[in-house]
């Protein structure tokens, strides 16, 4: 097989893939994916195709593919642990790309650590990845999860409801429900008690203006890097 078929198979392996995500035919979408870089593997095991190695375009295929990988098995794992240190081990493999947004793959990285349980060995490594997300559009859940690693990783419930507090100030109406019911257990029962009472009020409001907003959920976008060339 030539280098020409080879990136054309790539090519359309990623294609077929994200049509899959967008269909939401998310078996489908991994297993093509998947199918990319194994192809991409081959180029970089066999010397025969070695100039294709630090081809910009190798590069772009192989992000594509591993972060289609990443969202397609995090979201598939349902909330099996093993998986979600699956997503994370991949989510982690890309966070120096020159091909991703920095801020949203750092994001990821906190997510699937704290819900694998990742944070209880690495808190300090999803720490990092929340302060990288933090101060751009994603800030509020980056904030939210530094304050669920401070409360079960740290055990510092005041860190954690500074935390929780900033996600709320920055938007999120969950950053109120966590600083509640984190009150209510370490802290002021009166308090968590009125600021659970707030926060049912004021949910509504924030998802007319900014839609619902999960806390911890995972983005299903197609990856972000255009297949033009």
């Amino acid at each position: 097989m030539t280098s020409i078929d080879l990136l054309s198979d790539i090519r359309a392996a990623i294609e077929v893939g994200r049509l899959a995500q967008r269909n939401e035919n998310f078996e489908g979408a991994i297993a093509s994916y998947k199918n990319a870089i194994k192809l991409i593997e081959a180029i970089r095991s066999n010397s025969q195709h070695g100039d294709l190695d630090s081809a910009p375009d190798v590069a772009a295929y192989d992000f594509m593919a591993n972060y289609g990988c990443a969202v397609m098995t995090e979201y598939l794992a349902n909330g099996d642990k093993a998986q979600l240190r699956r997503a994370f081990h991949y989510y982690q493999q890309l966070i120096d790309s020159p091909y991703a947004d920095r801020q949203e793959v750092a994001l990821s990285c906190a997510r699937t650590g704290l819900l694998s349980d990742e944070s209880l060995v690495h808190g300090e490594l999803i720490k990092r990845f929340c302060e990288m997300a933090a101060g751009g559009k994603l800030s509020s859940h980056a904030h939210l999860l530094l304050g669920k690693v401070f409360e079960t990783y740290d055990k510092d419930y005041d860190s954690a409801k500074s935390c929780y507090l900033k996600a709320f100030r920055e938007g999120l109406p969950w950053g109120l429900r966590f600083y509640s019911t984190l009150c209510f257990r370490h802290g002021n029962r009166l308090v968590g008690v009125l600021g659970s009472i707030l926060a049912t009020a004021v949910g509504p409001v924030f998802a007319i203006f900014k839609g619902f907003q999960a806390p911890y959920a995972p983005t299903l976008q197609p990856t972000p890097v255009s297949l033009e060339r």
